[in-house]
C-alpha cells in the first residue's frame, strides 16, 4: 500500500492520558485507590471531576456533562456512590466507556460516553499538542528491558533473521509490532542491527533499545497549523509514549535507494487517539554511529471515526486534512 494511503488512512484514526483534570475544589470519590492503582485510566479523574462540575452548575461544561448518558440512575444517584461499591468499565469497540455500580446484588447506577481524549482530559487538542512537546522535550528517557527472547519463540523470516512477532495495530494488521533476531554462539537470539536489512533493522531500532545512538529530528504539525520542532533520541521518544500509555506500531514503507520510508505509530485506545511519525532514512545512516532520522510528528489523532473510514467524501463536503 503506498505511504501517501497508509497517511491518510492514519489520519482518520485517532499513551495513557496524563494531561490533568481540572481541579475545582474538593470531589466527591467514585473510585477506590486499590483500582485506581490496578487499573490505571483517564476514566476516574473524569467522572469524578465530571460530577463536581454538575453540582457546581457550571455553564461552561454543559456541553461536555451532556455526553455522559445514564442508562441507569442520574447524577444525583451518581453522588451517592461510595468507592468500596462494586464497578466495572467495558471499553465498547473502542469508541465508547460503560461504566456501572453495584451495591449488593443491585446494579444502581449505569452510563456511558464517548472515548475522546479532549472529553477525558477536560482541555483541547491544541493545548496538549502544546503541552506534549514541552514534556517531551524534558523528560529523561528510562531504558526497555531487555528483552529475554528464546530461539523457540522465534519463526524463521529470510535466510539466518528470525522475527518475534508482536501485537498488531487494531486497524491496520500489517502495521505491527514485529522484532527481528539473529541466533549466535549457542543458538542465543540477537537484535538484528545489520545496514543490509534495512526495513528490520529500522523496525528494531524504532521498538527497541538495539540502537541507543539514534537521533530523531521531529517536526510536529499542529492541528492549528503550525509547526513546533524537537530533537530527541528515539530513547527518548520511546519512553515517554510509554509512559504516556501508549503501544508502538511500525511499518516498513519503500525506499527511493537513497532514503528508507517508514511508519510509527503509537496507539492509546484508553484515550481515542494515536501519534503518528512519517519517518525518513537516509541509507547512509544504517551504517553510522550516531544515526540521524528525520520525522513529521502528528499528535492525538482521533480513532472515533473508524468506522467511516472507507466511507467516500460527499459531493461539496470539504474533505479530511491528510498526513503526509
Amino acid at each position: 500500500m503506498p505511504l501517501t494511503a497508509l497517511l491518510l488512512l492514519l489520519c482518520m484514526l485517532g499513551c495513557q492520558l496524563t494531561a490533568a483534570a481540572q481541579q475545582q475544589g474538593s470531589r466527591h470519590r467514585l473510585f477506590s485507590s486499590e483500582m485506581r492503582n490496578l487499573r490505571p485510566s483517564p476514566i476516574y479523574d473524569f467522572l469524578e471531576q465530571a460530577l463536581a462540575d454538575h453540582q457546581a452548575r457550571r455553564p461552561d461544561r454543559e456541553l461536555q456533562l451532556n455526553k455522559v448518558v445514564f442508562t441507569r440512575g442520574s447524577w444525583e444517584t451518581l453522588a451517592t456512590v461510595r468507592p468500596d461499591d462494586a464497578c466495572q468499565i467495558s471499553n465498547v469497540d473502542n469508541r465508547r466507556y460503560v461504566v456501572s455500580w453495584s451495591r449488593g446484588d443491585r446494579e444502581f447506577v449505569s452510563l456511558y460516553f464517548p472515548i475522546d481524549y479532549e472529553l477525558l482530559g477536560g482541555t483541547t487538542r491544541r493545548k496538549m499538542e502544546r503541552s506534549f512537546v514541552q514534556r517531551l522535550r524534558s523528560h529523561q528517557a528510562k531504558r526497555l528491558p531487555v528483552p529475554h527472547v528464546k530461539a523457540s519463540s522465534l519463526q524463521q523470516y529470510n535466510g539466518d533473521v528470525y522475527v518475534l512477532r508482536g501485537e498488531r495495530f487494531s486497524y491496520m494488521q500489517d502495521i505491527t509490532g514485529d522484532t527481528y533476531y539473529t541466533l549466535h554462539s549457542g543458538g542465543k537470539p540477537l537484535l538484528l542491527n545489520d545496514r543490509h536489512s534495512p526495513a528490520e533493522t529500522l523496525a528494531n531500532w524504532l521498538l527497541t533499545d538495539v540502537q541507543p545512538h539514534a537521533r530523531l529530528s521531529l517536526n510536529f504539525q499542529m492541528s492549528d497549523y503550525s509547526k513546533e520542532q524537537a530533537d530527541v533520541s528515539i530513547a527518548r521518544w520511546q519512553s515517554f509514549c510509554r509512559a504516556e500509555g501508549c503501544t508502538p506500531y511500525y511499518i516498513y514503507e519503500k525506499t527511493d535507494g537513497n532514503t528508507h520510508k517508514v511508519m510509527l505509530v503509537a496507539d492509546n485506545p484508553a484515550a481515542g487517539y494515536i501519534h503518528m511519525l512519517s519517518i525518513d532514512c537516509p541509507a547512509l545512516q544504517l551504517a553510522a554511529n550516531n544515526p540521524q532520522l528525520t520525522a513529521r510528528a502528528y499528535l492525538y489523532i482521533p480513532v472515533s471515526n473508524v468506522t467511516d473510514l472507507f466511507a467516500p467524501t460527499p459531493k461539496d463536503r470539504s474533505k479530511k486534512k491528510k498526513y503526509q
